[in-house]
């Protein structure tokens, strides 16, 4: 078991499908962890869609904790394929992220 196991609460949110793998969890230190890993394709719309309404719940709850103030650490390290139809919903977390103050960081992605 790494590090980053050890430090997750209980409430964490996992969706994992054959190709696909999405995470939101809140760590003990209060950093809201998202993971898109596999194939990120048009199948997977709704899917996709139900994972970013849970992140939101995450964000509301965790924003009421914090005064407000949120930390996020993304990780896309295991996104293999990315489709186009994809950007909708992640459009519409951003925008929902828009009313917390945040503090962000993702890793594994490129230009």
């Amino acid at each position: 078991m790494s590090d980053v196991d050890n430090e997750m609460k209980p409430e964490e949110h996992h969706l994992r499908k054959q190709d696909l793998s999405l995470v939101a969890e809140v760590r003990k230190d209060g950093v809201v962890f998202l993971s898109i890993a596999g194939k990120f394709g048009h199948d997977e719309l709704f899917s996709v869609i139900a994972w970013t309404e849970k992140v939101k719940r995450i964000l509301r709850e965790e924003s009421a904790k914090n005064e407000g103030e949120i930390l996020i650490l993304c990780d896309l390290s295991g996104l293999r394929f990315f489709d186009r139809s994809m950007i909708a919903p992640l459009r519409e977390l951003l925008a929902y992220d828009a009313q917390f103050r945040l503090r962000s960081a993702m890793s594994g992605c490129s230009p």
